[in-house]
């Protein structure tokens, strides 16, 4: 039998055993200030304590918490003297981390499990005041199991032939292998308990577990083959990890301190005579939304200079979310021994290699010694005193809308430092013709993939030609981002000629919104083009002059699923046709293969010459509001604010004056004084005649607005924080926060009839949002061009899990697992398996 020893809540135990004063009391071990909680004892686990919970959480939780720093030279001690006992029984002890260990008593034929397992539990508790769990099985998976599933102090010893038995009845998730994920597609496959996945047949479970499939299948009825192993094993990782002082939007400093882990986790690599393949990189938002990102290179280093030029994609690849940052960690992975990676230096790469190396191992025995030498990003982390730079920048309210806008674009680029784009600089061939997914099922391009595209062309600019300018600000962003020059354009209709229409400066953005506010669905008219043509390049869309190739895909190989959501849009078959189906070829090919004369690529470079409109994302724009009194809004708020206080609190007013002073001096500094009041002014018209109305969101944590009567939640009754509305880092993000507020329905028109007339409507627009497919629906559309009976499609469907298009690859796979694919069925629905991540971009 084989005996699975787990210490209860063993860091916060051990400090309990240590320091008698800490017994029967709540004991928490993590970080005192910004870290989570790495242990909590059994009284704080009554108390709703768990791990990893933020500790600022934890204390607000149980304000008598008793938050202890890791001692980890004391646990590894404990840890020791705790399992010197299983060797009284068996030489056969495996360590398997700090709390843990297994027994194999195979060989101790006289010595019965439940005897030893009694004994080990007196012992250590008589002597080191620590409780553990103990679990008997036949192997590793079945004993690790019964000892953690009754926790604290407990034993369960499973009998031999009884291993389904006591497996078959728990949830999924005590599996090995099987992470929340993991259980979460499992369950939602139906496979919720283990019994389901040891029913399920391996060659299905592997459509979703993968590789992974025959061990977890084995698992599932009980089998386990890992012997117990006396030597511990090498580290199979390096990792670290850095939870920052303060929340950071800081690439640089982030960079820097990335590339000071890989120095210190790699002279760990080289010093154990290792070398590493795989690289982790570890993101957690400030809203504790985590990411990790990989990458593997060709061959084993131990060198960091390898890894430099790897943390600044994997940055861009985690941080993709416009959300400040609360820590970062780095982990090294596929260890070798460094034999592996040994080269002859015969060639000049090489012998250079070879001197990195040699300089990496004298840095070593430097700074081994405490002796002062620093690297680039340690020197520059020493000037900023291993702090992020303040980098939110003042705003300034721009009251002209006609302000010009400067021909030098200057932007940040995360790996070169800032880059100025002069339209001076000779170009190469742009794309000006190109149409987004924004084009409703009339393009499978997403944003990404244009730029993509363009970046792989080597382009030096791309103009995006939808009939509506939805996707202008994302697409602006990434091309700027890529170094690519971006063109804002619109495809018009006028005297039913399709032109094409390029923005040259601000006017001829204003210009651009307003004649397409005229064209909806039917052509403008050519006296609306001659009044709004001002700041406007326009050309027809099929002139040969110009090169202008039309660009609806990526690939020539991509045409099949253009065919499919054009064909979702004209309600055909894949093969039917339909007047308003495109022909031609639309794909995203090289300038070099255009046929195009030279005289028409020059005069496309020349129209992106001509275009220098940018959009200003830096300046905030509020409507202006003077008050009557003649006085300042500044002053104004300061004044409401103040009054509204008094009448909300009364004689405790004078309590909450230095959160209210705080709130507006943020308010101020992010100019966000003729907001508020602009906010202000129009709910005070609703009130006046009879409108009511729900402030929801962040907003309600304001006291500011409490106090003007914008909303009627108390945030000093119910502890509302104030910066999750309104802070300078989301502000660096130029994550600007609004106001929700909602009405009834019943009245809405009211409301939007209230801004038309103070505004007017050059000055007031009503805001739209998108539908997405959902993951039915998109499958069901996709299966129709197919030509699938609505029967047979609702017969998939129905098996499907509720989720967006862009996870409907699972979802198809959920509805394979119900056994619903056979014969011909089997064969389409493959094909829309294949053919789903294509059509993500064109549907969600």
């Amino acid at each position: 039998m084989i005996l699975h020893f787990d210490a209860d809540a063993f860091f916060a135990s051990v400090e309990q055993a240590a320091d008698t004063k800490l017994r029967g009391r709540p004991v928490a071990v993590g970080g005192e200030r910004r870290g989570i909680i790495a242990s909590a004892s059994y009284e704080a686990r009554k108390l709703g304590i768990y791990t990893p919970m933020p500790t600022a959480r934890a204390r607000k939780l149980c304000p008598n918490l008793i938050v202890l720093p890791c001692d980890f030279d004391k646990y590894e001690r404990f840890s020791h003297l705790m399992f010197s006992y299983a060797y009284d029984f068996t030489p056969i002890v495996e360590l398997a981390s700090i709390d843990e260990c297994y027994l194999d008593l195979h060989g101790a034929r006289q010595t019965k499990a439940c005897d030893a397992a009694a004994k080990m539990q007196k012992a250590i508790a008589q002597s080191l005041k620590l409780s553990v769990s103990v679990g008997v099985g036949t192997n590793k998976l079945v004993s690790q199991i019964a000892s953690k599933l009754r926790k604290p102090h407990c034993f369960i010893e499973v009998a031999p032939g009884y291993e389904q038995g006591f497996l078959w009845p728990l949830e999924n998730k005590w599996l090995p292998q099987v992470g929340p994920q993991l259980a979460a597609r499992l369950n939602t496959a139906g496979l919720r308990m283990v019994e389901h996945i040891a029913r399920t047949p391996v060659d299905e479970l592997s459509l979703l577990v993968g590789s992974g499939a025959p061990a977890l299948h084995d698992y599932a009825l009980g089998n386990d083959l890992r012997p117990v192993v006396c030597d511990a094993p090498a580290a199979k990782s390096y990792g670290e990890q850095e939870t920052f002082a303060q929340d950071t939007t800081d690439t640089a400093f982030i960079i820097a301190r990335l590339r000071a882990m890989a120095d210190t986790l790699m002279r760990r690599v080289r010093e154990d005579g290792k070398s590493i393949r795989t690289v982790t990189l570890r993101l957690r938002y400030n809203d504790m939304d985590e990411v990790t990102r990989s990458t593997s290179l060709d061959e084993p280093t131990d060198l960091e200079h390898d890894l430099y030029p790897l943390l600044q994609a994997m940055l861009t690849r985690a941080w993709e979310r416009r959300v400040s940052v609360r820590l970062i960690g780095l982990r090294f992975t596929k260890v070798y021994e460094t034999g592996f990676c040994n080269v002859l230096p015969l060639e000049q790469s090489d012998m250079k290699r070879e001197r990195l190396h040699t300089l990496s191992l004298v840095v070593d025995d430097l700074r081994r010694g405490n002796r002062s030498i620093m690297r680039g990003h340690d020197l520059w982390l020493s000037q900023h005193r291993q702090a992020p730079r303040q980098t939110l920048p003042k705003p300034q309210l721009v009251t002209d809308p006609t302000a010009s806008v400067t021909n030098r674009v200057l932007r940040e680029r995360h790996s070169t430092g800032p880059q100025i784009i002069s339209p001076t600089a000779r170009l190469a061939v742009p794309a000006l013709n190109v149409k987004s997914c924004y084009s409703f099922l009339d393009s499978t391009l997403t944003i990404p993939a244009i730029i993509a595209a363009a970046a792989a062309h080597d382009m030096p600019a791309v103009a995006l030609t939808d009939k509506n300018l939805h996707a202008s600000v994302p697409f602006f962003e990434a091309a700027t981002a890529a170094g690519i020059k971006p063109i804002i354009g619109a495809e018009l209709c006028c005297d039913k000629k399709p032109l094409l229409a390029y923005v040259q400066n601000v006017r001829g953005y204003q210009n651009l919104c307003r004649l397409l506010s005229f064209n909806n669905d039917a052509c403008i008219t050519p006296a609306q083009m001659h009044d709004y043509r001002e700041g406007l390049i326009i050309l027809a869309a099929d002139s040969t002059a110009v090169a202008l190739p039309e660009i609806r895909y990526h690939k020539a190989e991509d045409k099949v699923f253009f065919d499919i959501v054009q064909s979702m849009k004209t309600l055909t078959l894949l093969h039917e046709k339909h007047a308003k189906k495109r022909r031609g070829d639309l794909a995203f090919h090289p300038p070099a293969q255009w046929s195009y004369s030279a005289a028409a690529m020059q005069a496309a470079q020349d129209i992106v010459l001509q275009c220098e409109f940018a959009f200003d994302f830096k300046t905030l724009r509020f409507p202006l509001y003077t008050p009557a009194d003649g006085s300042t809004a500044a002053a104004m708020l300061y004044r409401l604010a103040h009054d509204g206080l008094r009448n909300r609190y009364g004689s405790k007013a004078k309590q909450h004056e230095a959160q209210l002073r705080e709130e507006l001096s943020i308010i101020a500094e992010v100019g966000y004084e003729e907001y508020f009041l602009t906010v202000w002014h129009l709910l005070q018209e609703c009130a006046a005649l009879g409108i009511g109305w729900i402030t929801r969101g962040s907003a309600a944590d304001s006291l500011v607005c409490y106090a003007l009567g914008i909303s009627n939640v108390c945030p000093i009754r119910f502890e509302l924080y104030f910066k999750r509305f309104l802070n300078r880092d989301r502000m660096a993000l130029q994550k600007l926060p609004d106001i929700d507020i909602d009405f009834a329905h019943d009245r809405k028109d009211d409301v939007v009839r209230l801004l038309l007339d103070r505004y007017g409507p050059e000055h007031a627009a009503i805001v739209g949002g998108f539908n997405t497919f959902q993951a039915r629906s998109a499958f069901g559309d996709v299966a129709k061009v197919l030509g699938v009976a609505e029967n047979e499609i609702r017969r998939l469907t129905e098996h499907m899990p509720w989720t967006d298009a862009r996870h409907a690859a699972d979802a198809v796979g959920g509805a394979a697992a119900h056994g619903l694919a056979h014969g011909r069925d089997a064969r389409w629905l493959s094909t829309l398996r294949q053919d789903a991540p294509l059509r993500r971009g064109a549907l969600a």
